[in-house]
């Protein structure tokens, strides 16, 4: 029983170990792909250009991912199809519901 549990204690810590390695190499990588971009930004910047307004630059990121006419709705408030949607359930409303579905873990 004793061996079981040394057993079981190292391989979770040859795991974890694992992981932090796997989680450097990551990072790592990552920090490689943001040199590349800085780089290729810094290359393609006009000399002498004036720094870019964070408004101007959220106005253009933003319209990269979602068309104008969504964030503009979403500035005028929700849509009326929204009012008919049912509202979602509370905590309580899901007790006692499939019940028979969950099982106690073993201690």
């Amino acid at each position: 029983m004793l061996s079981q549990v040394v057993t079981n204690q190292a391989e979770q810590q040859r795991e974890i170990q694992q992981d932090m390695a796997a989680t450097s190499r990551i990072s790592y990588q990552l920090k490689g792909v943001a040199r590349v971009c800085v780089d290729q930004w810094k290359k393609s910047r006009a000399e002498g250009a004036p720094i870019v307004r964070w408004v101007v630059f959220e106005e253009a990121f933003m319209g990269l991912f979602f068309p104008r006419e969504l964030r503009e709705a979403k500035k005028n408030g929700p849509t009326p199809s929204s009012a008919s949607a049912p509202a979602p359930r509370n905590k309580g409303e899901y007790k006692n519901q499939n019940s028979q579905n969950f099982r106690a873990r073993p201690a």
